[in-house]
């Protein structure tokens, strides 16, 4: 997926220049919205390590969907003084980032805009992360950080205020539909093998069955590649030539529980979309909270 300076490039850009200067902020919040459940997932695995890592990933798999950056956005905006635009305004961008991210190539990977009716994984596969459109994504969205930060350096856009307990309850209603709706939905993302998670954990019933991953870490051992899933657990596998360092996108196929033959694979530079998300999830929270003031004429306060 694209990552978090492109989305700022892209939806940043466009929405500024379609909406009223105080909308900038939702706009901006709106295009990380899905994006914070696999934060969580990050944390949760660095925290629980292989202790529940399915879970933590089906967590991840429907609170990035549509259906669960919408609820999330519900949560946002009821704090707001206009929950409906607010509302909008972060439920547009949600679905905009989500439809930027199926552009990318990913295996194993893609939006979920269906759910919970149809798991189905939405994959343009038009580009890899490498590829030059993620570059110029990327570069533009350091130039609009630059830019929003020059432009309104003057300007507060955003006011926080004291929610009513009316719009901390509603809150926090969508905030527990959050956390606790994805264990009783997640049966859908299981029987389509989002991610191949049910490949995955049936340990004992993997020999001939396909599985993709996704921007795995991978090590070289001798003549042999280990690529380590989302469990900590290793694929063996013959090794093609390879960097010595990297993540892999792999297709492949189980030739017994732990080996895998490599039908197709793409190697990515380890460090560029990650450091890339840094840098403007960075920006992003130190301009909300540097922007944060009293509201200026035209603007929307939360």
């Amino acid at each position: 997926m694209p990552n978090t300076l492109a989305h700022i490039a892209v939806q940043g850009a466009i929405g500024r220049s379609l909406l009223r200067p105080g909308d900038l902020i939702w706009i901006l919040i709106g295009c990380v919205i899905p994006d914070v459940a696999w934060i969580i997932w990050r944390v949760g695995m660095a925290v629980a390590g292989n202790w529940v890592p399915y879970q933590l990933k089906l967590y991840a798999i429907v609170q990035s969907s549509l259906l669960g950056s919408m609820i999330l956005c519900a949560a946002i905006a009821a704090l707001t003084p206009k929950p409906g635009r607010v509302f909008a305004l972060l439920s547009v961008n949600a679905f905009l980032h989500l439809l930027l991210d199926a552009t990318q190539t990913k295996w194993a990977n893609g939006a979920i805009f269906g759910a919970p009716l149809t798991w189905r994984m939405t994959n343009f596969g038009l580009y890899w992360p490498e590829e030059w459109p993620t570059t110029l994504m990327t570069v533009l969205g350091l130039a609009a950080c630059i830019y929003f930060s020059w432009r309104y350096r003057n300007s507060p856009l955003f006011t926080f205020t004291k929610p009513t307990s009316k719009k901390m309850v509603v809150a926090g209603v969508f905030l527990l539909l959050y956390v606790g709706l994805p264990p009783m939905i997640w049966s859908g993302a299981v029987a389509a093998d989002n991610h191949f998670v049910h490949t995955l954990a049936r340990v004992g019933d993997r020999l001939g069955r396909p599985v993709e991953l996704d921007r795995s870490p991978y090590r070289l051992q001798d003549d042999q590649l280990l690529i380590r899933t989302i469990t900590g657990e290793y694929l063996v596998a013959d090794a093609p030539d390879l960097p010595q360092r990297g993540r892999l996108s792999v297709r492949a196929t189980f030739i017994d529980s732990e080996r895998i033959l490599i039908d197709d694979y793409h190697w990515h530079n380890p460090g560029w979309r990650d450091g890339a998300s840094v840098v403007g999830l960075a920006w992003l929270l130190g301009w909300v909270l540097w922007k944060s003031g009293r509201r200026p004429s035209g603007a929307l306060g939360s």
